[in-house]
């Protein structure tokens, strides 16, 4: 997938001497609030063509092109919005995926970076830690503090999605401020959730996931307000962003969430 030009330079230009891989240093040297605000800084954001003056879309490798993107929304424009918490790895094409569902549809994509912290370590291969987890959902709670902080964002329609570690980290989010919570390629085990009981879930996972022991574990989604659903992915293995039957309940979750004016926008 290319990008027009002048936002290719725009993002080099923006993240110039900025790397994407894990620091290796101590968190406690830089400070803990310094360090999730890292996570945010340098993640990644894309909002659609339809959404800003001038017709091209953005997308940014960190959040200090926030000024040039806030300069850029049509005026009077409250737009619903995606945290999205990667996986194990960090960053791999499940985020342009999702993206390439949800932007269409006219919501922001943000994704912070876990990596950024100093001494994150990765977890893929190995049960991931509660200390671990318990970042994860630092990070999607600071991520709603800074959307919820920017005028054109719709705090009431901000919605929390997680693949493989980031869907372990959204099964365990407690917390009720997002407006809907996407658990992807987490089996939840004992389909136990954490998420307020008042609140809707999607949780997709693939038939064929061998990281989750072969998809015979789904999250449970009983008696949550529609449209929650809980779905095995035919013929899916673990990621399951771009496969057409995953994608099209997560737009059908997704397009629930917005306006009627937007709704219609969403469905031609």
């Amino acid at each position: 997938m290319r990008f027009p030009k002048t936002l290719r330079i725009l993002s080099l230009l923006l993240i110039s001497g900025i790397g994407l891989s894990a620091c290796q240093t101590t968190e406690t040297s830089r400070g803990h609030q310094q360090a999730i605000e890292k996570t945010w800084d340098r993640g990644w954001t894309r909002i659609g063509a339809n959404q800003l003056i001038g017709g091209e879309e953005i997308i940014a490798a960190t959040w200090k092109a926030l000024p040039v993107i806030s300069q850029k929304i049509i005026p009077n424009t409250k737009l619903p919005a995606i945290v999205y918490l990667h996986g194990c790895a960090g960053f791999s094409g499940t985020w342009v995926y999702l993206s390439n569902v949800t932007v269409p549809l006219g919501y922001a994509f943000f994704a912070p970076d876990s990596f950024q912290r100093e001494g994150r370590d990765f977890d893929c291969g190995r049960q991931v830690s509660t200390g671990t987890t318990a970042l994860r959902i630092e990070e999607a709670r600071y991520a709603h503090q800074k959307l919820s902080a920017l005028p054109w964002i719709d705090t009431s329609r901000i919605i929390l999605i997680g693949h493989s570690e980031g869907g372990l980290a959204v099964s365990e989010y407690s917390g009720g401020e997002f407006a809907g919570y996407v658990i992807m390629g987490y089996g939840c085990h004992v389909g136990a959730i954490d998420v307020p009981q008042s609140k809707p879930v999607l949780a997709l996972i693939g038939e064929n996931d061998r990281v989750q022991s072969g998809g015979s574990s789904t999250c449970s989604v009983v008696a949550r307000p529609t449209p929650s659903r809980s779905l095995r992915v035919t013929g899916a293995e673990h990621v399951v962003a771009g496969i057409p039957e995953a994608d099209a309940a997560l737009r059908d979750f997704l397009i629930s969430f917005l306006g009627p004016g937007q709704k219609h926008h969403a469905q031609r």
